[in-house]
């Protein structure tokens, strides 16, 4: 894809020489008693029941109304309705555009590291600035994730939707191990390229300007 500037219609990809090559994949639950009680004489009985009878309803009427507290619970929120196919395209479309501006300002910001070097090189990150440069491109590519993620529309063509997501997913791990200065950052660079060369093919096809 061609470099950053002038911005394209969909966000270009440039391969920064700052990233280590892919390295190669690593690999790496009585049963109970029962005792019954009889009574010996039939008129004991009748008078413990007429006793009990009157004292059930002395307490009866002597014991206030229990108070029941229901607490109200908060409306759930609806989830707004899908777009139209083509609205919704346009807007995760758009997104992807936003999304690609972030994208290009981190290769800007990783771009002070000096030709030949990469991130996992130590000299990289004993120096200040170009630590620093590193750590804002891996911010920048959160952001970008962020921004695809939110604004990926209900409605969305499946292919194009599930392509959103993936680019969302591989943004978040290219920030991961770039702010980390993680040998795997040229592995998710190699990602998110893919990703995002996938994203351009299907907005220019189901979004063109």
């Amino acid at each position: 894809m061609p470099d950053p500037a002038p911005p394209p219609t969909y966000p270009a990809w440039p391969p920064p020489a700052s990233y280590p090559a892919t390295p190669p994949p690593r690999r790496r639950w009585v049963l109970p008693a029962v005792a019954a009680v009889v009574s010996a004489a039939v008129a004991a009985t009748l008078a413990s029941i007429i006793t009990a009878n009157t004292t059930g309803r002395d307490d009866e009427a002597a014991t206030p109304a229990t108070t029941i507290t229901v607490t109200a619970q908060p409306p759930t929120t609806a989830t707004p309705a899908p777009l139209p196919t083509v609205d919704a395209d346009r807007t995760t479309c758009q997104s992807w555009a936003s999304a690609g501006t972030l994208i290009r300002a981190a290769s800007e910001a990783q771009s002070v590291i000096p030709q030949g070097m990469t991130i996992i090189d130590p000299a990289v990150q004993d120096n200040p600035g170009w630590r620093a440069g590193v750590i804002k491109a891996g911010d920048l590519y959160g952001q970008a994730a962020n921004t695809l993620a939110s604004g990926t529309a209900r409605g969305t063509t499946p292919m194009l939707e599930q392509t959103a997501t993936a680019a969302v997913g591989s943004l978040h791990a290219l920030s991961t191990t770039t702010t980390n200065f993680d040998e795997a950052s040229g592995n998710g660079y190699a990602v998110v390229k893919s990703v995002a060369n996938a994203m351009d093919v299907l907005c220019d096809r189901l979004a063109p300007r």
